[in-house]
């Protein structure tokens, strides 16, 4: 790859910032086909420096490191020409935070979902910028108190992903975090090429050009054409109700959220019941996807599989998800909000999935040249027959009157977590009536809300209609 053909990717540091953790990226950047751009207060050489604990003592000793020149200066930083950033530690955070280019910078990255890294006492600038608040990050432990002041959410682990947002707490961490900031990035500079070709998997036509991937099942298929469905949801949008419908056909086998047991041992997220789902179901990504992929169980020839975004995380491949046909869940922000919050007070946008699953649709779309389907939450409640017809037709399935009644009660496909998110949806037998509701999105979340509009109103105009 040339170098003009590189994506650029922005490492911040300056006096007195820590060799390790500056070089180390620098470096694997490099190695991960993309140009590592050193910025500072100004374009001249800094001294780096290295800190370590020395036996007996109870604070940082610091030696001189090496010198690394600053390729551009804050103010002069265009940030929509980079793909991500990354904050290095060491005593520079401390004096560099106050610069209001750095500041700009910064909060560019975090409004639009770029992929960040964080190390040590970086987190005191996206603290400085007021990116942090609600966001889980590691850091060391004497700059905790500047990261939960700041509304965020201290997290003592190696590797913390929020999101768009990765970090680690010293460079001990390097081995740990930077693996899957480094993944963050893959998936944006995919995102921005035609994925297809960036996965092997395009084909030339006569014109030379690369031709659209075929999704596995679109237009109007046999319906004896196996159909790996894969409905990408967010929380608290009927997706259990859809899953619902679909078991209800004769035809098809359902599963519930198969990537959770991987996404609570990598987050190791205090979720209900963690413990039990790590050890009841599959954690492995990659032996869950191949079976997802694999022959539809029980000889039925529809495999339906309701999936949270959230649970795609940065270090599961893409790769499979060219072999299955993806569809889209999503509600309005307002009342996915609300409902959210009784489950979670304190929402983030992270906790929506709506960056996720906005991500895996631009995904999707440039791997098959396709719009994948959308289907919105209100549109299905007004309307279960119109929309489920339409999405049926839309997929290549006859459908089946099966899809808008169902046996009361709990059922072996569901998650065992089903006592804690279900019970709703257990007392139901069939969709139920849309009613608007006026219940208000309180203050606090009312940047949430903003920023999942954003989102929302991106996906909106893909939706199928009856």
């Amino acid at each position: 790859m040339s170098d003009e053909a590189k994506p650029k990717v922005l490492i911040i540091f300056g006096d007195a910032a820590e060799t390790v953790d500056t070089m180390y990226p620098y470096f694997r950047l490099i190695e991960g086909g993309y140009e590592p751009v050193l910025a500072a207060p100004e374009k001249r050489e800094y001294q780096m420096v290295m800190h370590q604990n020395k036996p007996g003592w109870t604070i940082t000793k610091e030696w001189e490191g090496y010198t690394m020149p600053a390729e551009i200066a804050f103010k002069d930083i265009k940030p929509e020409e980079y793909l991500g950033i990354f904050y290095s530690g060491g005593r520079a955070p401390e004096y560099i935070r106050e610069d209001e280019d750095l500041l700009r910078v910064t909060r560019y990255f975090f409004e639009k979902n770029a992929p960040i890294a964080s190390v040590c006492h970086g987190v005191e600038i996206a603290a400085r910028a007021d990116c942090v608040k609600g966001r889980r990050m590691a850091t060391v432990p004497k700059a905790r108190f500047d990261l939960e002041v700041c509304g965020g959410i201290f997290v003592d682990e190696p590797c913390v992903i929020d999101g768009n947002l990765v970090s680690g707490r010293t460079f001990w961490d390097h081995g740990h975090y930077i693996g899957a900031w480094m993944k963050l990035l893959d998936d944006a500079r995919d995102a921005n090429r035609p994925l297809g070709q960036a996965l092997g998997l395009q084909k030339t036509n006569d014109t030379g050009r690369a031709a659209p991937v075929p999704s596995p099942r679109f237009m109007g298929d046999s319906d004896l054409t196996p159909l790996r469905l894969a409905m990408w949801c967010g929380p608290r949008n009927i997706s259990t109700a859809l899953m619902r419908a679909w078991g209800n056909r004769p035809d098809t086998f359902v599963v519930d959220e198969p990537l959770y047991a991987h996404y609570l041992r990598e987050t190791k997220l205090p979720h209900a019941m963690a413990g039990e789902i790590i050890e009841r179901y599959e954690a492995d990504w990659g032996k869950v996807a191949a079976w997802l992929t694999g022959p539809i169980p029980e000889g039925r020839t529809i495999f339906y599989q309701k999936q949270m975004c959230h649970h795609m995380l940065p270090g599961i491949g893409r790769d499979w998800l060219g072999q299955v046909t993806n569809c889209f869940l999503i509600r309005e922000p307002r009342d996915m909000l609300t409902s959210l919050m009784k489950k979670l007070p304190n929402p983030t946008l992270a906790d929506t999935a709506l960056p996720q699953q906005l991500g895996l649709f631009n995904h999707v779309r440039e791997l098959t040249g396709a719009v994948p389907p959308v289907i919105d939450s209100t549109d299905v409640l007004r309307d279960p027959r119109g929309m489920l017809g339409a999405l049926c037709e839309r997929l290549g399935v006859a459908f089946t009157d099966a899809m808008l009644e169902w046996p009361q009660g709990v059922r072996e496909s569901d998650g065992i977590w089903a006592r804690h998110w279900y019970p709703e949806v257990e007392t139901s037998t069939g969709w139920r009536a849309y009613k608007p509701k006026d219940e208000p999105v309180p203050d606090a979340l009312s940047e949430v809300l903003e920023q999942c509009n954003e989102i929302y109103e991106q996906l909106y105009p893909h939706r199928i209609t009856a």
